[in-house]
């Protein structure tokens, strides 16, 4: 549904969604560079102006956004919310709150909340907080389809009449911006649009030609003035309206009844609708009622033929029979319902459905939730609580059908109270007891669905994470088994390790010795190196000593041999001087000589003379 205050002609969309490419192609000049107070809000300007209208006319006691970054767009909020007076308080929620602004951390009206926007614990925060208020949820996180459609179911039901949803970026993946984005905010939407919710599209808050978010302003159906709704406790992909409660626990064919009265109720009237599990034709009377045209498969004869009555035709085959396509041929169907069906036909009733549901049709699920106390407490006594049967959360059912090419848009629980009595007959203990009435998933009982087909761009996205989803397993699996043979090959290295330590330590005091001898001959061998080098630099001393000691016997020997040749020949002439003084004195004139020196007047001649040869003599000795 539309609502618009206003008219664009073609060329001023043209002209808006022109600028919307020039502004947020240039987002380092523009939008990545918006702040509010100081901070960064990374939005479109004229947005924000939207944004603070909505909240002048509105009037919301709280404001939730997802995806705070910064904070800049949460400061708006509460600095709206100041000027306005009153009591209004906005939300942040964000996996990751490490980048916000301490301005924003210490504002009064502002409350974070780190985490996924669609997680549990995050969902029942947010549901108590918004317990009768008016809210206005802004969804701003993760925008891929799959995520946005998540906050969608989740996150919707608690926004108050006549307040708005603001879904935003709508214009990724080619809308006008990022065509390679991928399925993000606008499929999303539309395709949860598709299921009728309570919510119109207010064109008129894009009157100012460029927005982010063009289609994302939704306005909750109803007057400002009505009382807000009482809040839901979401689970982990929370459901739109609230859950029926039973307040004691009802016959099997009641809850039956209230089941296919729920599934009923997802089927828009006069549908042409395909019932998997047809049974007698409960459900089918049902149907008709609204004017839909039901065409029936059931494997059991006799409630086959009872379904025939209000079913045209009934095929009498199995789910997961091949012959169940031929029969259908190429039949495409507004609705398909199967009630406790899934359970036994699995993800080939799902291919089933994907192949015969119309482009805009819808498929209602009823499965037994596996997490309701009484599956519990089967399973500790250690019985199956569905023999034979898949067992279903609404998780696991959330992921199968997503597989399947289906997004999830709309859960309804139907709630049982717990039993009193454990699996083994006693009393619940009551602290389990306790925890067990606070849990919504223990008390629900059953899940109605209802899951619309994603265009086919999602579902090749889809397959294309699955298929990269199995391979991420395949590479898991391996590096687990890697990871299992080095711990078997570490244990056995571990022991192996244990035992040389044993050995070490039986060896050690012998090591230890053998360690200490070689240290005393580590020591003696560096006190004989010491030793050697001493006699080695003292011998090279005595050596040069003993080379000029050579050198001067060398020089003494020739000098003994230069002496004794004087020597000899001053003997040579000492002794021809003896021969010649024999002679001499054997000679007449010395004989005369001799006989006038006995003579007195001559003995002084006689005795210069002998002094003179004595001098002589003694000369020619020393010489010698």
């Amino acid at each position: 549904m539309e609502s618009s205050t206003t008219s664009q002609g073609p060329d001023a969309r043209a002209v808006g969604e022109e600028f919307e490419r020039l502004f947020y192609s240039s987002m380092g000049q523009t939008w990545a560079g918006v702040e509010w107070l100081g901070v960064r809000a990374l939005k479109l300007p004229l947005d924000l102006w939207v944004m603070q209208e909505i909240v002048t006319e509105t009037r919301p006691d709280l404001i939730i956004e997802t995806g705070v970054a910064e904070g800049g767009s949460t400061l708006f909020f509460a600095s709206i919310l100041d000027l306005l007076g009153g009591n209004g308080r906005v939300i942040g929620v964000d996996v990751d709150l490490s980048k916000v602004d301490a301005r924003v951390r210490s504002h009064p009206r502002v409350t974070l909340i780190e985490g996924g926007s669609t997680d549990a614990r995050v969902l029942a925060q947010l549901g108590e907080s918004a317990s009768g208020r008016r809210v206005m949820v802004n969804l701003d996180s993760d925008h891929t389809a799959l995520h946005v459609s998540a906050e969608l179911r989740a996150l919707s039901p608690l926004v108050g009449p006549g307040c708005y949803l603001v879904v935003e970026d709508t214009i990724v993946n080619g809308n006008p911006v990022e065509p390679d984005f991928g399925p993000g905010p606008a499929e999303a939407l539309e395709t949860w649009l598709g299921t009728n919710p309570p919510f119109e599209v207010d064109r008129g808050r894009e009157r100012l030609l460029a927005t982010f978010n063009p289609g994302g302003y939704l306005r909750r159906v109803g007057d400002l003035d009505q009382p807000p709704p009482a809040a839901p406790r979401p689970g982990p992909a929370a459901a739109a309206p609230p859950a029926r409660p039973v307040p004691e626990a009802p016959s099997r064919s009641a809850v039956l009844a209230e089941t296919r009265a729920a599934v009923a109720e997802l089927v828009a009237d006069g549908s042409s609708v395909l019932e998997l599990g047809c049974g007698a034709g409960e459900m089918a009377a049902l149907l008709r009622e609204r004017g839909c045209t039901v065409t029936g498969v059931e494997a059991d004869p006799e409630l086959a033929a009872q379904a025939e009555e209000v079913c045209d035709p009934v095929h009498r085959l199995v789910l997961d029979d091949p012959e169940l396509d031929t029969a259908l041929g190429d039949r495409r169907f507004d609705a398909i319902v199967a009630v406790h069906a899934l359970e036994h036909g699995g993800p080939r009733l799902l291919e089933l459905a994907h192949r015969h549901l119309a482009r805009e049709g819808r498929l209602v699920l009823a499965v037994a939730n596996a997490a309701h106390t009484s599956a519990r407490l089967e399973l500790l006594a250690g019985r199956l609580p569905n023999p034979g049967g898949r067992p279903y959360t609404l998780d696991s059912l959330d992921e199968e059908l997503a597989a399947a090419g289906f997004a999830l848009a709309r859960v309804e629980r139907q709630l049982s109270p717990a039993p009193e009595l454990g699996a083994g007959g006693g009393t619940l203990d009551r602290a389990i007891a306790a925890e067990l009435a606070g849990d919504v998933e223990a008390a629900t009982l059953t899940l109605v669905a209802l899951a619309v087909p994603l265009p086919r761009a999602d579902l090749e996205v889809q397959r294309q994470r699955i298929a990269a989803l199995a391979r991420r397993c395949d590479e898991l699996e391996q590096r687990l088994a890697a990871l299992t043979e080095i711990e078997s090959r570490e244990g056995e290295a571990r022991e192996e390790l244990a035992g040389a330590r044993a050995e070490l330590a039986e060896q050690r005091p012998e090591l230890d010795s053998m360690r200490e001898a070689l240290r005393r001959s580590s020591t003696r061998v560096s006190d004989l190196r010491d030793s050697l080098t001493a006699a080695t630099t003292l011998a090279e001393a005595k050596g040069a000593e003993s080379d000029r000691l050579g050198l001067r016997i060398r020089h003494l020997e020739a000098e003994l041999v230069s002496t004794q040749s004087q020597l000899e020949e001053k003997t040579h002439e000492a002794t021809r001087l003896r021969t010649r003084l024999a002679r001499i004195l054997r000679l007449p004139p010395f004989r005369l000589y001799h006989a006038l020196r006995r003579y007195p007047p001559l003995s002084w001649i006689a005795a210069r003379r002998a002094r003179r040869y004595r001098s002589d003599l003694e000369r020619a000795s020393s010489d010698l």
